[in-house]
């Protein structure tokens, strides 16, 4: 079952209508899967879907959403929540990547990670006799996109004559 159906099957089982709007949400969601979204990127998204959705109905559903346990209400700092999709086999406690130049934050999900991810909470447990009960690891540097644009900017004052 795809992510999407998963969502619509929640909204059924608790007898919410899978309205066109509520829709597009999750599809804007699923479309940017292990990306952190604010409010207004959803709508955004959203409305490249349904371009009649408005502000205030993409905050209810969200709001809906969060209540349901389809997304995940974030804060990495005191301007934004940000809102990611919870997979059904998703482990809640995993790493973030937050690029410091555009503020764009991913949910790392890699196997391979989560595994080592594990492995070094259950070292402190074991080492330290501490019981860790939820975790927040956040990764900073660039995005792809902004590590392109850094080098071509120093690529082009590199360029000048003087």
């Amino acid at each position: 079952m795809t992510l999407f159906e998963d969502a619509v099957q929640k909204l059924k089982k608790n007898h919410y209508s899978v309205t066109k709007e509520r829709q597009a949400v999750i599809r804007a969601m699923t479309a940017h899967l292990y990306e952190c979204l604010t409010i207004h990127e959803i709508y955004v998204y959203s409305a490249d879907l349904l371009p009649s959705i408005s502000v205030p109905t993409v905050y209810r559903g969200v709001s809906l959403f969060c209540a349901l346990h389809i997304l995940r209400r974030l804060q990495f700092n005191m301007q934004h929540s940000y809102y990611e999709l919870i997979g059904s086999e998703e482990n809640e406690n995993h790493p973030y990547c937050i690029c410091r130049r555009c503020g764009r934050i991913l949910g790392i999900f890699d196997p391979r990670v989560l595994e080592i991810f594990s492995v070094c909470k259950q070292k402190i447990d074991d080492s330290y006799n501490f019981r860790i009960e939820s975790t927040n690891l956040i990764y900073y540097g660039l995005c792809k996109t902004c590590e392109q644009q850094e080098k071509h900017k120093i690529n082009s004052k590199g360029g000048e004559s003087m």
